[in-house]
């Protein structure tokens, strides 16, 4: 049989297929929300589908089908693809009653995801400020201090979340304040959170607390108190400015987080440091800029604050505080006053542009791109770039922002015809000055490029829908195309392929030298590495030179 009718069956075959099981997952689908479990063991339900289902009906909230999948097999220790057990979906569903519909169906309480953070159902808890759930996992013997992939327990998870229900829960089940991971302590987590001082006011009649003597302990009161009169006398009386708290947070830190201005004055007329740092290096300004109190800011910078001070174990300025706060006005004015635009936090790399993400403050990461932030950078375990987490949140304003100042700096955005492709060799050169087929087209962030590379022109099929082996065998040899991601240093444009002519190309690399000069351009292939890091036999043997033109 001609191979071209062999492919066209089994493609219909597999269409009516597909079709068949789509049509059945549509019903059953159906079924799974309505919770209708007569409907649902009406289906023609298979086997191997009841732990798919399992999930699907743990996430839509099927209380009763997800009882009768368990009752015939579905195994409630199960993991989907994504590493999850149903007992964390629930969790992370928020579903008490399905919570307990599944701790009731023997699933364990203390089982981690397998890919991931490899968390537990007791730290995807932290995102509900509810503490049902929490308690209910804890009464099954959910572990308080079980670590995931990065060392942290659900305190720091919680700390992580502010969710100071939660932590007073944790705390009281004994959790242990000593655990430290590369995020630091549960205190730490918080403040690096950036968290208000009601969040830290957990962690004071804990350990982490050391004893201050009786004049600091009053200030602080009368400052949480917002008490102008009384912080005065007890300044006058001789009381430290410079006094910390027990959590060894500066007192003019915790006026600054109030904002009031006048026990900020007071504070600095009576020798307050403005450049005091509390124990994760993060200084007043940087809290005078997190909760967007513009005034307190000019105060501080008026003072003497410096807006890059910080410690070098964490990193965290003021303008990354200014831009957790999103208040563009008090980011213009730390960058006036000197601030550093591309200064790196040291846990993650992320600068004030990444941290303005974090937070969904777009205004804010515009004003910084416009001030010359570089959103090229790769943090996050050097997995994304400003770029690419902005598409990974969908801050589509800010994705075109960065593509309009990427086709304003790189010469290469556009499309590019090929005319001409000299093969360079140590003793010769082949060129083929007649290519009717070739084109590079290259985007912000990704390339695509196919041409013929073949001195002779493609040959049409004689009949179309019909061609022969030998046609498809010619059409597939006089076509080259590879398309995916790139990286441009000065004269080096590297590619990165995903989808490839060759099978199994897939994430391999080209190397070009370029040359740009108005509307012409000059790539030189000159290196090549096989996604398993090894080289074409035509490695430092060969050299392929490509003219274009822009269209």
């Amino acid at each position: 049989m001609n191979i071209t009718k062999t492919l066209f069956f089994v493609f219909v075959l597999v269409i009516i297929k597909n079709e068949i099981t789509v049509a059945q997952d549509n019903t059953v689908q159906h079924f799974i929300i309505k919770d209708d479990l007569k409907a649902f063991k009406a289906s023609s339900l298979l086997k191997n589908q009841q732990q798919e289902y399992l999930f699907e009906s743990v996430e839509k909230g099927a209380y009763s089908i997800v009882e009768y999948l368990i009752s015939n097999g579905a195994d409630v220790l199960g993991y989907n693809e994504g590493g999850s057990t149903p007992l964390i979906i629930a969790v992370s569903k928020s579903d008490e009653k399905m919570v307990e519909l599944l701790l009731k169906s023997k699933a364990d309480p203390n089982q981690k995801e397998r890919k991931g953070l490899e968390g537990t159902p007791l730290m995807y808890s932290s995102i509900n400020p509810n503490t049902d759930i929490a308690n209910l996992l804890i009464d099954r013997g959910a572990e308080v201090n079980t670590i995931d992939v990065n060392k942290d327990p659900a305190i720091n998870w919680a700390a992580y979340y502010g969710n100071i229900a939660l932590m007073k829960l944790l705390i009281e089940h004994s959790a242990d304040l000593s655990i430290q991971s590369k995020h630091g302590t549960s205190l730490d987590v918080g403040l690096r959170l950036w968290h208000a001082d009601s969040v830290m006011d957990v962690f004071r009649p804990t350990e982490f607390s050391k004893k201050i003597d009786s004049k600091t302990k009053s200030l602080l009161y009368a400052i949480k108190s917002n008490d102008i009169k009384k912080v005065e006398v007890l300044l006058k009386k001789g009381a430290n400015a410079n006094a910390k708290d027990g959590l060894g947070t500066p007192l003019l830190q915790i006026a600054v987080e109030s904002g009031s201005n006048e026990i900020v004055k007071c504070l600095l007329s009576h020798g307050a440091n403005p450049n005091q740092m509390n124990r994760v290096g993060q200084v007043p300004l940087a809290f005078a800029s997190r909760f967007k109190h513009l005034e307190t800011t000019k105060l501080l910078l008026d003072a003497g604050a410096d807006p890059n001070k910080t410690n070098m174990h964490y990193r965290l300025t003021s303008l990354m505080g200014a831009a957790v706060g999103g208040d563009v006005k008090i980011g213009r004015l730390l960058l006036d006053a000197g601030a550093k635009m591309n200064a790196t936090d040291s846990v993650n790399q992320c600068t004030a542009l990444h941290w303005a993400m974090f937070y969904g403050n777009i205004p804010f990461a515009i004003m910084l791109l416009h001030r010359g932030a570089d959103y090229q950078k790769k943090v996050l375990g050097k997995t994304y770039t400003g770029y690419t987490l902005a598409k990974a949140y969908g801050y589509a304003e800010l994705v075109r922002e960065m593509e309009h100042l990427d086709a304003k700096d790189n010469p290469l955005i556009g499309s590019w015809k090929i005319n001409q492709i000299h093969y360079i060799y140590k003793d010769t050169t082949v060129v083929v000055d007649t290519v009717s087929q070739g084109r590079l087209t290259v985007t912000p962030n990704r390339y695509h490029i196919i041409y013929n590379p073949w001195l002779n022109p493609r040959v049409p099929f004689k009949v179309l829908s019909k061609p022969t082996d030998t046609e498809i065998k010619h059409a597939f040899q006089t076509l080259v195309f590879n398309t995916g991601t790139y990286s441009l240093n000065d004269t080096l444009f590297t590619t990165t392929s995903d989808i490839a002519k060759v099978p199994g190309f897939e994430g391999g690399m080209q190397y070009y030298s370029i040359e740009v000069d108005g509307d012409k351009l000059q790539l030189i292939m000159k290196d090549e590495t096989y996604p398993n890091g090894e080289k074409p036999e035509w490695y430092q043997k060969l050299q392929i030179l490509f003219k274009l033109n822009r269209e």
